[in-house]
């Protein structure tokens, strides 16, 4: 498996969450915003090796697994979208995730507050960390607290890739 087809399969896993009988007109709307931004993503191998400065607290990134952290999740994306509708609209689209492999949803916390979210995707020995939301600046903390929570390195055998 390579990086495009673990980026295709995360993609497809978010999609397929909208194909229902019955989805709402603004679930299917927030897919359309999500699909155009994810066209301008890009995706770089992680290659651990530099020190981190600070570690993100991994006892303060909870793994997603239940609808209440879900709207946290859905709503820590939408601040990535500035237009309020599209903002609205990613929210219902995000809110509609059902927990299932091989994607994983993560939170940050920091002071009791929502401040980092990610999407995890795991297959056939290759890791996708994705979706990342964090303050200015915190990035490569967060990625390597969810590193560690996950007990994940980027080896040859085991790549660690980043979309954004």
């Amino acid at each position: 498996m390579s990086q495009d087809n673990i980026v295709h399969t995360k993609n497809q896993w978010l999609y397929s969450h909208v194909e229902v009988n019955y989805p709402t007109k603004e679930s299917i709307a927030g897919r359309a915003v999500y699909q155009s931004s994810a066209v301008t993503r890009t995706c770089r191998r992680l290659i651990e090796g530099g020190a981190v400065s600070k570690d993100f607290d991994v006892s303060n990134i909870y793994h997603v697994d239940f609808h209440r952290l879900t709207i946290a999740f859905a709503l820590l994306q939408s601040k990535q979208w500035s237009d309020p509708e599209e903002s609205a609209l990613i929210v219902e689209f995000l809110s509609q995730i059902i927990y299932s492999e091989p994607c994983r949803l993560f939170l940050g916390y920091e002071a009791g507050e929502t401040i980092a979210a990610a999407i995890v995707t795991q297959q056939d020995n290759i890791t996708l960390i994705s979706d990342i939301v964090v303050p200015e600046g915190r990035a490569d903390e967060f990625i390597h607290g969810l590193c560690t929570k996950l007990n994940i390195q980027d080896t040859v055998q085991t790549p660690i890739f980043i979309e954004s």
